[in-house]
């Protein structure tokens, strides 16, 4: 899946995954695409599951808005999604979406388009 964290940037390929229950951004490309973002704490470190079997740790995270391309009745339009996304070191890909965002949004994978 590519995302764009600004309507002005490119977009960026991301890992989209069912089984992952939280949503995950590495802290270098947050900061390279996104430097002005609040970002929040909170008062104990979650460990989150990033691909495979690594874990990270995080107490941060930020309230962001990306971008996707996506079809709505028939025609391509660019679709933001506003979400609570936590903060990690050396994720080994850009952002993992997990079920947290898929769910909400309902989104739809068809590989079809």
């Amino acid at each position: 899946m590519r995302i764009s964290l600004d309507i002005e940037q490119a977009f960026e390929a991301v890992y989209l995954d069912i089984d992952y229950t939280m949503t995950i951004i590495d802290r270098a490309f947050l900061k390279a695409n996104r430097p002005d973002c609040e970002i929040h704490c909170i008062d104990v470190s979650l460990s989150l599951r990033g691909i495979g079997l690594k874990t990270y740790q995080s107490n941060e995270y930020v309230v962001i808005s990306f971008y996707i391309p996506g079809y709505i009745d028939g025609e391509i339009q660019l679709i933001e999604i506003i979400a609570k996304v936590y903060i990690v070191d050396y994720l080994n890909v850009k952002m993992l979406i997990g079920i947290d965002v898929i769910d909400i949004e309902e989104m739809i994978i068809d590989f079809i388009y």
